[in-house]
């Protein structure tokens, strides 16, 4: 059964490619969803898949790209039904 997901990354996690290398993780994974940049220099990522794939991307969220210092990651569970996603994108701008 698939679920969703909402993660906020804190920490060195914006300009060293964090959304990218996360896009990519979750693509071989088969997770839809997207990962944006938040005003505050966090990171935010949707995600729907089955829990043991969210979980790896949790886990991979903790250690991030090459260049990022992750300080803190939090996350909850969503009504999957409140979006749908059909594929997993990078979101550009800041929100």
């Amino acid at each position: 059964m698939k679920n969703q997901i909402r993660i906020q990354v804190k920490g060195r996690v914006q300009g060293v490619f964090y959304r990218n290398y996360t896009q990519e993780f979750a693509l071989n994974l088969g997770i839809k969803g997207k990962v944006r940049n938040l005003k505050n220099g966090d990171v935010e990522i949707f995600a729907q898949a089955e829990k043991e794939q969210l979980e790896s991307l949790i886990d991979w969220t903790k250690k991030g790209s090459p260049l990022s210092k992750v300080t803190d990651v939090n996350f909850e569970e969503l009504d999957l039904t409140s979006l749908v996603w059909t594929e997993f994108f990078v979101e550009q701008g800041k929100y």
